[in-house]
């Protein structure tokens, strides 16, 4: 039996906890994006809580706050919102090919569903998400 590799896992749930912040943050700032922010913050909210139940409430530290540059217009929240779910997308890859088997499932759901929420903040298509 191969124990269990958390990094990739641990990467990816630093991420969610990112995704999390900004949508939040998104959200607050602009409200013409708030509905479609609040729909992402859900969304990562639930991969979050998914992850946290996989490898633990005690790893990474949660941060008080992420480096997004200016959010002072739909132009840049649509920007750090594509940015979060590419990196999103590439912990997700990375993590594929190093969790036992039994997992693998999970960070291959959450690679399309980064993909598909990269599309929506207006993100142009990649036919190999995750590694570019």
């Amino acid at each position: 039996m191969t124990a269990r590799d958390n990094r990739p896992l641990e990467a990816w749930l630093g991420l969610e906890r990112e995704a999390v912040w900004l949508y939040s943050l998104i959200g607050a700032r602009l409200p013409d994006l708030r509905d479609r922010a609040q729909a992402s913050l859900d969304s990562h909210a639930r991969v979050r809580d998914q992850l946290l139940a996989t490898v633990g409430r005690t790893s990474p530290p949660l941060q008080p706050s992420y480096d997004v540059g200016p959010m002072d217009s739909a132009d840049a929240a649509r920007a750090a919102a594509q940015s979060v779910e590419r990196r999103i997308q590439q912990a997700c890859a990375a993590g594929i090919d190093t969790v036992v088997a039994g997992d693998r499932p999970l960070p291959l759901r959450g690679l399309r569903r980064a993909a598909l929420a990269e599309l929506a903040w207006g993100g142009a298509p990649s036919g190999l998400p995750g590694l570019r």
